[in-house]
């Protein structure tokens, strides 16, 4: 079961804890993508089908801490959780715990203001950047992008 849920997580899907309804919720995203037949059940035809996958790449993730005095910014990592960890350890804190991680093709960026932030993720650049300053000005504050950058370490901004 952690194997399957560690595969789900590598696949950019949120399982949440085992046996939880998010990770129904996955394996029947995943099973739909796939074809495979439909039961939001761990399996061993899941788990089978979740090792042969190819696990997009490369990954990319933006980590921010709890009181937003710190944030972190991966890129090019191999795996989801890989990319996770380098953004959280850039962050510089354990408080590192607000994150959103990107993977292929797709960019991420942070947006800030003095009292409020967000960050985005988008298919390229300019999208997740102004993805970002629109969630971040929701409330009317002028917000200004931090940093941004795609999977695969393009278009870094920060």
């Amino acid at each position: 079961l952690d194997e399957t849920r560690e595969r789900l997580f590598d696949q950019g899907y949120d399982p949440g804890p085992i046996g939880s309804d998010a990770m129904r919720t996955a394996i029947g995203e995943f099973e739909r993508k796939t074809g495979l037949l439909q039961s939001g059940q761990p399996t061993l035809g899941l788990l089978d089908a979740l090792r042969s996958a190819h696990s997009p790449a490369p990954w990319g993730a933006i980590a921010v801490a709890d009181d937003v005095k710190s944030w972190g910014m991966s890129w090019d990592q191999p795996t989801r959780g890989q990319a996770l960890a380098d953004a959280k350890a850039k962050c510089g804190t354990q408080r590192c715990t607000q994150a959103m991680s990107f993977a292929g093709h797709s960019c991420g960026a942070f947006a800030l203001s003095a009292r409020r932030w967000n960050v985005s993720n988008r298919g390229d650049g300019d999208a997740a950047r102004k993805a970002a300053l629109s969630g971040c000005e929701q409330t009317g504050v002028a917000c200004r992008v931090i940093g941004s950058v795609c999977a695969d370490g393009s278009d870094k901004t920060d």
